[in-house]
């Protein structure tokens, strides 16, 4: 064989591997998720309602049926549409999140100082705002409008950072209560008393559920 031929025999398999190399690490790349818009900017339609101003605590008993619940306090079920139209999560995900973390008190205050009916750390909240707000609108911990759409974009951070289901009550719930960064790192799984916790907000979405199936919203 010449040296001509051991040069193209050289040059041919030196282009192959070049070839094959690029082809493999352009495969590797982990195709972009189609995700829902994180949607941002987004006025509060409800801030001149002044009902959400002086809300009150519903009775135990009332927090039971969703419909009793939606009769007396009508202005959260035009929350819980739009919640629905805005950020794709469910009404009865938004209720049973409220149902453990604040038991409907607009007020409640954490011994870990989270405030209001989402139970939101200062922290969290100023993060919430410098992402979606861009005019000062004063929303407030205290608002049921205001902590619907906290718990809304939440679950689309999750979603963004960790891949879970927007209307997966478990896994968003213990998101939310460890931070994404702990759920990420499987904290929650020390810490059984949790997880029995989230369990427990997953069958009240589901009685939640099955409850508006008589009153849709």
């Amino acid at each position: 064989m010449n040296s001509k031929n051991n040069f193209f025999l050289i040059f041919s398999l030196i282009s192959f591997l070049f070839f094959t190399a690029c082809s493999t690490g352009y495969q590797a790349k982990k195709p972009r998720r189609n995700l829902p818009p994180m949607t941002s900017n987004f006025p509060n339609i409800h801030q001149n309602d002044s009902r959400f101003n002086h809300d009150r605590q519903p009775p135990e008993k009332m927090q039971e049926n969703a419909c009793v619940l939606l009769k007396n306090y009508p202005h959260w079920r035009k929350v819980l549409f739009d919640a629905r139209q805005k950020w794709n999560i469910q009404p009865e995900y938004i209720l049973a999140f409220i149902h453990q973390e604040s038991r409907f008190n607009p007020r409640a205050m954490s011994v870990h100082k989270a405030y209001g009916y989402a139970q939101v750390k200062d922290e969290s909240w100023d993060w919430y705002l410098l992402k979606t707000r861009t005019a000062p609108l004063n929303p407030s911990r205290e608002r049921f409008d205001d902590a619907v759409d906290f718990i809304s974009f939440y679950a689309h951070a999750n979603l963004r950072r960790n891949g879970t289901p927007l209307n997966d009550v478990k896994n968003q719930y213990l998101a939310y209560h460890e931070g994404m960064g702990g759920f990420e790192r499987g904290s929650y799984r020390a810490k059984p008393k949790l997880i029995e916790v989230s369990d427990k907000v997953a069958r009240w979405a589901d009685m939640y559920r099955q409850q508006l199936n008589r009153c849709p919203i």
